[in-house]
């Protein structure tokens, strides 16, 4: 039953063409009294609220734009930087989703240390739930799936790092194992696709999305990373890494970047630990 659920609509003009802008400006102003408190989900509050006797909290999943700043133009870190120091600063309790993502709220923000809360993500369900040989078999044969591969999964941008993985493959020796990516990219996936060429890796080097749906491939994830000889996650920072969670939920082994201490907070001593920037570090973890 959806009875005591509530869904507020912007009401001007102006706020229904841009919901971001309502959000941070209109929202408060449309609160019920009602309201016990107020839960940002996504990294912001409505500016004014600390204004309320409103209790509220926030949840911040990573500050990228702080500790990467080349990926985003100055505008949007400007605009970054203000929603979340504000809802860092105005918020009762920060709900941050690793140790990781708190030292840096704690760095930039100067927030106290005392109102942050660890509060990690989990994965689906389905991840855990194992797959017969039947069932495997017929997503292989649906799919044509190789006999052995290597799985990535992820946005195919310059953070994320799959050129270093792919370099790294390029020095396996023998054709009897494949790399399957699951992602989707455009200006950085042409490095990648350059380099690819260059190295004659086009029938080993699979873009899952290129064949694919993603609806299709979404149904077909647990199976992948089930059935693949280990997932390797290169990424240069995260807050928090839900592939390899849902790796590791699918008894998949792992490889995935050691300079990070939000991926040894997922894996612990269950990964194989690499320097993402040096891809003979990721071929020997291979």
């Amino acid at each position: 039953s959806s009875k005591n659920v509530h869904e507020i609509q912007p009401h001007s003009f102006l706020y229904k063409c841009f919901p971001s802008l309502w959000r941070s400006r209109g929202l408060c102003a449309q609160l019920p009294a009602e309201v016990d408190f107020y839960h940002g989900l996504s990294n912001e509050l409505p500016f004014g609220i600390h204004r309320t006797a409103l209790p509220t909290v926030v949840s911040i999943h990573d500050l990228i734009f702080e500790n990467y700043p080349e990926y985003y133009t100055p505008t949007d870190r400007r605009i970054y930087r203000k929603k979340f120091s504000y809802s860092s600063q105005a918020a009762k309790l920060v709900l941050a989703c690793s140790e990781l993502t708190k030292r840096d709220l704690i760095h930039h923000y100067q927030i106290p240390a005392e109102k942050i809360k660890v509060h990690y993500q989990s994965c689906s369900p389905r991840f855990y739930q194992a797959l017969n040989q039947d069932e495997q078999g017929s997503i292989r044969k649906t799919f044509s799936l190789p006999d052995s591969y290597v799985l990535y999964v992820g946005s195919i941008i310059e953070r994320k790092n799959l050129l270093s993985l792919v370099q790294a493959f390029s020095q396996w020796p023998s054709n009897d194992l494949q790399l399957l990516v699951v992602g989707q990219g455009s200006a950085y996936r042409q490095q990648v696709e350059n380099f690819i060429r260059q190295s004659g890796l086009e029938h080993r080097i699979i873009f899952m999305n290129d064949h694919f749906h993603y609806l299709q491939l979404d149904a077909i994830l647990p199976a992948l990373y089930q059935m693949a000889s280990c997932f390797v996650y290169p990424s240069f920072y995260e807050g928090f890494g839900i592939p390899v969670l849902e790796a590791h939920a699918s008894n998949c082994p792992v490889i995935t970047s050691g300079n990070l201490s939000s991926m040894s907070e997922i894996s612990g001593d269950a990964a194989a630990y690499i320097q993402p920037s040096e891809p003979d570090s990721i071929f020997h973890a291979l």
